[in-house]
């Protein structure tokens, strides 16, 4: 996905149903040069895929900024904007920051460590929190006189004209330790320390405490600088009784899922090579001498191309060798294929969308039964192509001419149907854990044991009972099961069938659980995003992540 596209469909959700079309573009052009990205607009994003390099850390950051800036804010409020970047891209984002405060009126509220002079000369007013006394106020004010009150303090160790820039006084004044603020938080970046700063001064700066006392503290309460404070908090919270601040209003609900499917659909067929796998398969030798591919993707095709030649393979072997062990094996083998493909495509685009889904919800921007619909809609579309030539790929090699037109119609038509409820099932998985490894090793086990007691491999009357769930209700094992059935073309192969007690349903019946399957399950995710985001709300209690923790500590 593009700069210029992330932006618009984020204007699509977040901009109110009032603007027009051409506003809300009009709007993302305007931002596009107020955050200085109009040369990068149309470049990949980059950063999940092998090859893409995409935009830089800065632009990055930038981007970000920008999708909150399409609402015009009156406040834009940052968490240590430059951590990760390098000096030069900092500074360049901080000009941005102070461009828009001064040329656009718009207050920018951001926590910085440790910078460089020049990007402390760009702030106007800085607050100051000494970590001792529980992150208490000292210092409140215009940031060329910050240098001043804290050296003002008796008894330093430290004395400001050992100092160039004037923040690292600021920081070793206040007894902070900027190597260890930066590993508090996992998104930021670890940095080694210079061994020329002043950092050596740091045990000495700190200043002992008396209670809730402290030179700082007591230098504060006396300056001329709280007393302005006070004054200006007296005068603000004067808030009008019954005024009220509303959240912004969400966009129509066939506009979110709109907005969702274009952003899927264009980050999955954005490019040729995506296209091709996963919609349908063509010739990959023509393929490969295309020109206009990169190394990486003739490599991906070199993968996939290896991957369909060993189906193919099994797929001729069986009718001499696999078909007189069971003559169905091949049905079960392109079965499984088919539901292994699914959750190996569908799997990494939940996680990967999971982040920008939650940042939408926090903004209140995006509803999940939209998001999941959207996913529906897509996941349909693979869904069916990818049966069809599966299943027809199937009948081609192995000349099923013994099969009736009806035969033939209800094998694609349990092929697709059993394909779409186990999309749904991916659906949920994804929705109950947030952790790749965890639902991979769920939808892998369901998978198997679907297979393994749907009543081809273990009769119906040989199972316990407590797999029943599993032969009536699991999308892997009807799918097996009705696709032996749909084969069969005399009523002795049906008899035989019914005399091993491997068919205890009718076709109709699968049918319907199939179709139940495809509705419910997705039903279940939206049901499950919610509830996670309920129990992250109100009682701080994760659901599955929690599980997950106490269990690990455990083994």
């Amino acid at each position: 996905m593009t700069v210029r596209e992330s932006l618009l469909f984020s204007a699509y959700l977040r901009l109110p149903d009032s603007m027009t079309l051409r506003e809300k573009i009009a709007r993302v052009q305007t931002i596009l040069h107020v955050v200085q990205l109009d040369d990068a607009a149309n470049t990949v994003i980059g950063g999940l895929i092998s090859g893409i390099k995409g935009l830089s850390g800065g632009q990055k950051r930038r981007l970000s900024i920008a999708t909150e800036l399409l609402r015009l804010p009156s406040v834009l409020i940052l968490d240590e904007p430059t951590s990760g970047l390098d000096s030069t891209s900092s500074l360049l984002l901080v000009q941005m920051l102070a461009s828009l405060a001064i040329q656009h009126g718009l207050t920018v509220v951001s926590t910085i460590h440790q910078p460089r002079a020049e990007i402390y000369d760009l702030f106007h007013d800085v607050r100051c929190l000494h970590r001792a006394p529980r992150g208490f106020l000292i210092y409140c004010g215009p940031s060329l006189e910050a240098k001043t009150h804290l050296a003002a303090v008796g008894n330093l160790a430290i004395k400001p004209e050992d100092y160039i820039n004037p923040a690292d006084f600021i920081i070793d004044a206040l007894g902070l330790d900027p190597e260890k603020e930066w590993t508090k938080s996992a998104s930021m970046v670890q940095v080694a320390t210079s061994t020329y700063s002043s950092l050596a001064f740091v045990d000495k700066a700190v200043v002992p405490l008396v209670g809730d006392s402290s030179p700082f503290l007591d230098h504060w309460k006396q300056s001329k600088y709280f007393a302005a404070l006070m004054q200006a908090v007296a005068r603000y919270t004067d808030v009008p009784v019954g005024r009220v601040y509303k959240v912004p209003k969400q966009s129509w609900l066939h506009v979110q899922t709109w907005t969702c499917f274009e952003r899927r659909y264009s980050r999955l067929y954005g490019k040729k090579v995506d296209l091709v796998f996963k919609i349908g398969q063509t010739p990959l030798s023509e393929l490969t001498n295309d020109p206009r591919l990169t190394p990486t993707d003739k490599q991906i095709i070199r993968h996939y191309g290896l991957l369909y030649q060993n189906v193919m393979l099994l797929f001729t072997i069986s009718p001499s060798t696999l078909a007189k062990f069971y003559p169905h094996v091949r049905l079960l083998c392109l079965g499984a294929y088919g539901l292994v493909t699914e959750y190996l495509n569908n799997v990494p685009e939940y996680f990967v969308e999971r982040p920008l889904l939650l940042l939408e919800r926090k903004s209140n921007a995006i509803s999940y039964y939209p998001y999941v619909y959207a996913a529906f809609l897509i996941e349909t579309f693979e869904g069916v192509v990818n049966s069809i030539v599966l299943m027809t790929v199937a009948l081609v090699l192995h000349n099923w001419n013994g099969l009736s037109a009806r035969s033939i119609l209800s094998l694609y038509l349990i092929f697709i149907l059993s394909t779409l409820a186990w999309q749904s099932i991916v659906c949920f998985a994804c929705s109950v854990s947030h952790r790749t490894p965890v639902v991979y090793s769920v939808l892998f086990m369901v998978l198997g044991v679907g297979f393994l007691f749907s009543g081809v491999c273990v009769g119906y009357n040989d199972m316990s009972p407590i797999w029943y769930w599993s032969y009536f209700g699991m999308a892997p094992a009807l799918m097996a099961r009705s696709l032996i059935v749909a084969s069969t073309s005399s009523e002795l192969q049906v008899q035989m069938l019914v005399s091993s007690s491997m068919l205890n349903m009718s076709l109709d019946a699968m049918f319907d659980v199939l179709v139940a399957s495809i509705v419910g399950f997705r039903l279940l995710a939206i049901a499950t995003f919610y509830g996670r985001e309920y129990f992250a709300k109100q009682i701080k209690f994760k659901s599955v992540d929690w599980i997950e923790a106490r269990l690990r500590s455990f083994v």
